[in-house]
């Protein structure tokens, strides 16, 4: 069996495994192969997150407009959308590509 890919979680900007290094694998539904190892974040790594989260709406995030924190959003969804494709063909068989394309 190939080796897993080891995937991280996205916390206060730093890419980072569960603190005490759990995982779990990522099943392809199309197969019932698993491709991926994702981290099984911890209590430790949640409220990690929420307190990023929470300081992010003290800084010009929270003092944002909502008009202005959706052309954020939309911008930044933009840019995942036009890498969707790399993204998908590097992880996955061309057959998920027709049911994962946005």
């Amino acid at each position: 069996m190939a080796e897993l890919e080891l995937l991280q979680m996205l916390i206060d900007g730093q890419w980072c495994s569960a603190s005490d290094g759990a995982t779990f694998e990522c099943i392809d539904p199309s197969t019932g192969i698993p491709w991926a190892l994702i981290p099984e974040a911890s209590h430790a790594d949640v409220n990690r997150a929420v307190e990023a989260a929470a300081s992010a709406l003290e800084g010009p995030w929270g003092e944002m407009t909502p008009k202005g924190s959706r052309l954020v959003n939309t911008n930044i969804s933009g840019l995942s959308i036009a890498n969707v494709s790399p993204l998908i063909l590097s992880a996955a068989p061309a057959k998920k590509c027709k049911y994962s394309a946005i």
